[in-house]
């Protein structure tokens, strides 16, 4: 039979190895910069809008860079209803050799624990349709065990700029979140470097917007 391809990113012993090494994932999402900018600042992995960008994808391999993408698969943040599962019956086409450098299938940000069955659902049709075999990350806001269970990276995340949290508290609330997620499976977490909506919402229309300072991050 055929050959299958070599996954680019693997999970070995609680970690993401990529060509048998360990390889810490330092991302950001895509928003028009050069692809030489981001690997001179240190971006390994690249959140891209759109899987089948292969101009961009080119562009990022040439600089040494991986990407990040959602799959073609309906959005999984809004709550489940009877039958979610059923939008992945079908299954998805195969992915081309033209993703091959997508390294992680992103299922979203503070994915609400409402979605997890059709979480558990696109993560399946991911896999059946990915001949790379690659991981399958999403970012939840609770029942983070269930989900561990259904995804290959786990993310959990806070915004603790410009509010009461300390980065120490802050350290101290991802390690609890940690203790939550399944033992031998990688989990990541997402470093916030903008105020978020609800900040921002809150301010009067004629006040400054709060400024994050590089010794934050």
């Amino acid at each position: 039979g055929e050959e299958k391809p070599t996954p680019p990113v693997t999970l070995g012993d609680g970690r993401l190895l990529r060509d048998g090494r360990p390889f810490f994932v330092i991302a950001a999402p895509y928003h028009g910069e050069d692809p030489a900018l981001l690997r001179r600042l240190g971006f390994n992995v690249i959140w891209i809008p759109d899987y089948s960008d292969k101009a961009l994808l080119d562009r990022l391999k040439a600089e040494g860079i991986g990407a990040m993408a959602k799959p073609p698969a309906e959005a999984v943040e809004p709550p489940d209803r009877p039958g979610a599962e059923s939008r992945y019956s079908v299954g998805l086409p195969q992915f081309s050799h033209e993703t091959e450098n997508i390294l992680i299938w992103t299922l979203g940000c503070e994915v609400q624990p409402q979605a997890l069955a059709s979480v558990r659902a696109a993560a399946d049709a991911v896999r059946d349709a990915d001949p790379f075999r690659r991981p399958v990350f999403a970012d939840v806001a609770g029942r983070a065990r269930e989900f561990h269970r259904s995804l290959d990276l786990l993310g959990v995340s806070r915004h603790s700029m410009h509010t009461t949290l300390s980065p120490l508290q802050h350290a101290q609330w991802l390690e609890g979140a940690q203790l939550q997620a399944l033992r031998g499976k990688p989990t990541f977490t997402w470093v916030f470097i903008e105020p978020n909506a609800a900040q921002l919402s809150a301010r009067p229309p004629e006040a400054d917007p709060p400024v994050v300072e590089f010794e934050q991050i």
